[in-house]
């Protein structure tokens, strides 16, 4: 006879609890969490997701939306955990521009070894627990600091990429947005300790508002 479920638990706990009964551990785990629980691919729904953006976390105005500049411009980097690696799930910015004939700009996400020095730190109040919650102890592992997890409000000091592993590139209209998301079991990964970078080149100044959703 099969055990009741603990109708306490969230439906992605539920999910996993019901996965676990059925196929033990027939499948190939894909990683480990920060408590070294085993993650299976059918699983991602239990997965804990932390999201954070380039600004303050919101109160009672919107988030501030930052300026390109017209010089290469990091607008927000995130230094991944010292001991664990970033997942990344789903990124997007979003322009301002008004002008549709303006020239498209360069945007660039990478993983690198070197860090910028950016304007504003995030703090671990500005990173939210994206998938779970009503879950109280998980928080990120990110580290905070103008030279690890930060955002631009005015010029940056780039310093010179190395190493670098680019996850996406694109050309995007001043006027526009882009999300990206990737499948499940093909999302990129930063290693721990590096950096993620989100760098963009601007004909012309624009604000731009970004954001980043990750497992660790």
């Amino acid at each position: 006879m099969n055990e009741p479920f603990d109708l306490s638990l969230a439906p992605a706990d539920r999910l996993e609890s019901a996965f676990r009964r059925r196929y033990r551990e027939a499948l190939k785990a894909v990683g480990r969490r920060r408590n070294g629980e085993l993650i299976y691919p059918i699983l991602g729904g239990a997965e804990r997701l932390f999201l954070t953006q380039n600004s303050t976390v919101v109160t009672t105005a919107a988030p501030v939306k930052q300026p390109t500049g017209t010089a290469i411009r990091t607008m927000l980097q995130i230094a991944a955990p010292a001991a664990v690696p970033m997942t990344i799930v789903e990124w997007g910015i979003s322009y301002d521009g008004i002008i549709a004939t303006s020239v498209p700009i360069q945007t660039e996400f990478f993983t690198t070894t070197v860090a910028a020095t950016m304007s504003t730190a995030l703090a671990a109040t500005d990173v939210v627990l994206f998938s779970t919650p009503l879950d109280t102890t998980s928080v990120s592992g990110i580290q905070y600091g103008t030279t690890t997890s930060a955002f631009a409000t005015a010029a940056v000091t780039e310093g010179t990429v190395a190493n670098a592993r680019m996850m996406d590139l694109q050309q995007i209209a001043p006027t526009t947005g882009y999300v990206k998301q990737w499948p499940l079991g093909r999302e990129p990964v930063c290693p721990p300790a590096k950096y993620i970078r989100c760098r963009v080149t601007a004909g012309v100044t624009v604000n731009a508002y970004i954001y980043l959703i990750w497992s660790e």
